[in-house]
């Protein structure tokens, strides 16, 4: 979840929004500023936010190991530099209605910037903690608390009209999200359910004419003609999985299977050429073990995990491809080329892909039915070196 919501930050244009926000704010805010008192403090405070701020002009080429400290130093920069310094300086200019008015604002822009959850702790972190400054510099609170006093029922009108104002923002902004993500699902929906009319048509015309063939001629054609049925009867599969997921009704049909017997029958199935099959091996380590699992989703995340193997084997013409059984896990591994470190924490993200002609869908489909199995994939890699996918199921004890 939290890798999701640092991608989702770095990939929209809320650090631009930001960024712009901040130095329209700050040269403003310089304008509007009674230096009668605290002159040098909030020039010196201001100075050191405005240098902290500029920082995030460089993010996108921090390098992608410090991407969780990314988000964090994001979100602490919000705080300072909205609702602290907001808050702050409504403090120490002892109610400035200017100060008010940029506080309800800048409250606006921070609603544009995160969620409501984030927006309700960002606020309040901001809030303690421009007081404890506040406080911590002047010692002294008592023509704050007398403003406050005497201009209750203004802050409490001022108060609930941010909080109206903000959660019908808040409804149109989830609304509009809300609509968009409908409208991708509505597309890829339809997209995917057009595409098996001319899959069953293909299908058709391949089997009538392998039909029509001589004995001869299939035999020589047998290898092609199950490879083909292969690829039509896998992107079926992938289709399903995509409509079901898209209406969120994605339910694995679970059997007590034989591990060892339905990769081998899997292995037996997929047409692998005979170049292939000088560099993969299969490792059977046990051979009676039972797994609560669907087939074909089984046949789906190995055959995706395989795939992508014998790619890399293809494209770099080295290294070898193991598949082991063991006693509730599946291990394919190889030593072709691993997987770069800044690239492990994303391929199991929808759309994610290094290749032109990927689509991005086949580890994170494979994650996904694995969970509904009740099981986990786990990638290990060493770039230059190996990459090893580990497939965990759900074992069947026998009393």
């Amino acid at each position: 979840m939290f890798n999701k919501q640092l991608k989702d930050q770095l990939e929209s244009n809320s650090i631009t929004v930001f960024l712009i926000f901040s130095v329209l704010n700050n040269f403003l805010s310089f304008s509007i500023l009674d230096f009668a008192d605290h002159n040098n403090i909030i020039y010196y405070m201001r100075a050191v936010l405005g240098m902290l701020t500029m920082v995030l002009i460089f993010y996108q080429i921090i390098p992608f190991k410090y991407e969780n400290l990314k988000l964090r130093y994001i979100y602490l920069i919000y705080t300072l530099n909205i609702p602290f310094i907001s808050f702050f300086m409504y403090f120490s200019q002892i109610g400035n209605n200017q100060w008010l008015i940029n506080l309800i604002i800048t409250n606006f822009v921070l609603l544009y910037l995160v969620n409501f959850i984030y927006f309700i702790i960002i606020t309040f972190l901001g809030i303690i903690s421009s007081f404890l400054t506040y406080y911590g510099l002047y010692k002294d609170i008592n023509n704050l608390y007398q403003y406050l006093l005497s201009n209750v029922n203004e802050l409490i009108f001022m108060s609930a009209y941010l909080i109206i104002i903000s959660s019908f923002f808040i409804y149109l902004k989830e609304k509009n999200k809300a609509n968009k993500v409908q409208n991708m699902k509505n597309l890829a929906y339809s997209i995917a359910h057009d595409m098996r009319t001319p899959l069953s048509s293909i299908r058709y015309n391949i089997e009538l004419l392998f039909g029509n063939l001589t004995s001869r001629a299939k035999k020589q054609a047998i290898s092609q003609y199950n490879r083909a049925l292969f690829l039509i009867d896998k992107t079926n599969i992938n289709i399903d999985t995509m409509l079901l997921n898209i209406k969120q009704e994605l339910r694995a049909k679970i059997q007590i299977l034989n591990l060892s017997k339905i990769v081998e029958e899997l292995i037996d199935y997929y047409p692998l050429n005979q170049e292939e099959k000088k560099y993969f091996k299969v490792v059977y380590e046990n051979l009676v073990s039972e797994v609560e699992v669907d087939k074909s989703y089984f046949n789906h995340v190995v055959i995706n995990i395989l795939k992508n193997a014998l790619y890399q084997r293809n494209k770099h013409h080295k290294g070898t491809i193991k598949l082991i059984v063991k006693a509730d896990m599946v291990i394919i591994e190889d030593n072709i080329i691993g997987i770069k470190e800044d690239e492990q924490v994303k391929i199991f993200h929808p759309f994610y892909t290094e290749e032109k002609r990927g689509t991005g869908l086949g580890l994170s489909s494979s994650k996904m039915v694995m969970e509904k199995m009740g099981g986990k994939i786990i990638c290990e890699s060493v770039y230059l070196q190996y990459t090893r996918f580990i497939l965990m199921f759900k074992k069947v004890r026998h009393r």
